[in-house]
């Protein structure tokens, strides 16, 4: 909610100019630095992009 709430207000501010860009990190940051477990990135981005377009368009 607070990313496409963000990403709303940007939009707005910069006339339409702006565009959210994700992106994953590699395997051993997450599983060294941060300490979590892999799983497959475009899942979860997916999951990420439809619930903000749900967001933004309820």
């Amino acid at each position: 909610m607070n990313l496409a709430n963000m990403a709303y207000d940007l939009q707005l501010l910069s006339k339409g100019r702006f565009r959210l860009g994700l992106g994953s990190q590699v395997r051993s940051h997450i599983e060294n630095r941060y300490g979590s477990t892999w799983s497959r990135p475009t899942a979860r981005m997916r999951e990420s992009v439809l619930g903000g377009k749900a967001i933004l368009s309820a």
